[in-house]
């Protein structure tokens, strides 16, 4: 993670604000070949803020409304995820294997509170509060492993 000043300032994607970025472009064909690609500098303009919560809603609601409308409301992020299923695709055909990870979600809790806190450099809580330690939660459950 970057130091919170850079992660809110320099370095975030705000709305509406023009940022400096690496963009990557990409033609895929048919059979998930990368014909032609570009990487370099850009300036981005974030307008609208998705949670990975947001964009599976999105692609959902898109899959109920196809049967109804044969129109999708969100053909950027239908494009995406055609261009990543191209590309995996490809690399299956060439040998690769996917594994499936559980997704984690690592959250630091002050022990006598239990509840979320921003931690100073010595591992204190805020103002020199209570110790903190880190939980790691994984899957869709909610029980800490750690």
């Amino acid at each position: 993670m970057f130091p919170p000043r850079l992660a809110a300032e320099t370095l975030s994607l705000r709305l509406n604000e023009p940022r400096c970025a690496v963009s990557v472009s990409a033609v895929i064909d048919a059979d998930g070949d990368v014909r032609e690609y570009w990487i370099g500098p850009s300036t981005v303009t974030v307008t609208h803020a998705m949670s990975d919560a947001d964009v599976d809603a999105a692609l959902r609601e898109d899959e109920e409304n196809a049967g109804k409308t044969g129109a999708k409301t969100h053909p950027a992020l239908a494009l995406l995820v055609e261009a990543a299923a191209r590309r995996r695709r490809r690399r299956e055909r060439d040998g690769a294997i996917n594994v499936a990870t559980p997704e984690c979600i690592v959250k630091v809790r002050t022990r006598e509170e239990g509840s979320d806190s921003d931690s100073d450099s010595d591992g204190r809580g805020k103002n020199g509060g209570a110790p903190l330690r880190c939980v790691l939660y994984t899957g869709p459950h909610t029980t800490p492993l750690a």
